[in-house]
């Protein structure tokens, strides 16, 4: 059996950026082990500081940083993009 810091970190391994709630329950059907929200913190840190880190914050940043080199003006990309929220 493994130690609750072992399987919240291999619980976390692919996408950090998963709820404490979900890492309890992976945790309880992966590893048999039940851990607590003090020790996920203690672990890989708290949510409101992982979950910018995720497969979809990385994508998302990728490609903003793309569409403002397109663009060329960041002013300009800002006006752009209130246009198609309106």
């Amino acid at each position: 059996m493994i130690s609750n810091a072992e399987a919240i970190r291999q619980v976390c391994r692919d996408d950090i950026s998963i709820t404490n709630d979900e890492i309890k329950y992976r945790c309880k059907r992966l590893h048999g082990c039940v851990v607590e929200t003090n020790q996920i913190i203690e672990v890989v840190g708290a949510y409101k500081d992982r979950r910018h880190k995720g497969p979809a914050a990385r994508t998302l940043q990728d490609e903003t940083k793309k569409y403002l080199k397109m663009v060329g003006s960041k002013r300009f990309a800002i006006q752009l993009i209130h246009l198609a929220v309106l």
